[in-house]
């Protein structure tokens, strides 16, 4: 009964009821450790459907230094790096200038305050393609519009 605990191919076998049949090591549904590689090439296969539907398909993605850019998603690499096609790139940018600078305002550009009254200017850019580096991002989001039209509900 100990080695049953042990060994999961001999569980729900009475003893000495042991199969002399040979075990076959390609055969993915005779280990435990096997199926677990088998589920993590599922969910990589579903990763890849995911975001060859997704290619095409406006995202918007967070780098670490707060920037976004919300583009067309052309390309991903192994390293995680992204080409985006007519990017709008937001940065905040603090107003370190005196107030009657701040009073003025760009027209590509938003003021806003933090919770600490430093105040911020969202400036945006507008760029025909963008690398966005893999080292770099934090986040990719995609509209819920564009997931139910593409991907669809599980």
């Amino acid at each position: 009964p100990l080695m049953s605990e042990i060994n999961p191919s001999t569980q729900g076998k009475a003893d000495g009821d042991l199969s002399d049949k040979p075990i076959n090591i390609n055969d993915k549904s005779n280990s435990k450790a096997l199926q677990m590689d088998g589920g993590r090439e599922k969910q990589d296969e579903e990763a890849c459907r995911v975001v060859s539907l997704l290619l095409g398909r406006r995202i918007c993605c967070t780098l670490d230094d707060g920037r976004t850019a919300e583009g067309k998603f052309l390309c991903l690499d192994r390293l995680k790096n992204l080409i985006l096609c007519d990017v709008i790139e937001v940065r905040k940018v603090p107003i370190i200038q005196s107030d009657n600078a701040a009073g003025e305002s760009n027209n590509d550009s938003e003021i806003s305050t933090e919770e600490d009254g430093t105040k911020y200017w969202y400036v945006e850019r507008k760029l025909s393609q963008a690398m966005v580096p893999g080292s770099r991002l934090v986040k990719v989001e995609v509209s819920k519009e564009i997931w139910d039209e593409t991907v669809g509900v599980k």
